[in-house]
């Protein structure tokens, strides 16, 4: 089960830190947003929780989005910009298991 996912400059988001509920979970927010890009990166991290996963983070994410380049998921600042993520998740085990994954934009 997924239980918490953490946001850094990573396309639509500044910031986010979300602790998801057992069940269901309701997003809900303007167009714009990020939902979309929030629903695409869980599919990704989960994807990547596999055992035997097909794709790396990168040609999973490059899947996913289809950006130029994996830097241009960055929210857009001056400069070079790092962004990340991180999903944590609990199989029910007692041990929480966490995936996170860094960006850096090019100079731009």
């Amino acid at each position: 089960m997924l239980t918490e996912i953490k946001i850094e400059k990573f396309t639509a988001f500044d910031t986010l830190d979300i602790k998801l509920s057992e069940g269901i979970n309701v997003l809900i927010g303007a167009n714009g947003t990020g939902k979309t890009h929030l629903m695409k990166l869980l599919y990704g991290a989960m994807q990547q929780a596999e055992n035997n996963p097909v794709k790396t983070m990168d040609q999973t994410l490059q899947g996913l989005f289809m950006p130029d380049s994996l830097g241009r998921l960055v929210k857009r600042s001056l400069g070079r910009g790092k962004g990340s993520f991180s999903v944590y998740r609990n199989d029910g085990d007692g041990v929480e298991r966490a995936l996170r994954y860094e960006l850096t934009s090019l100079k731009g």
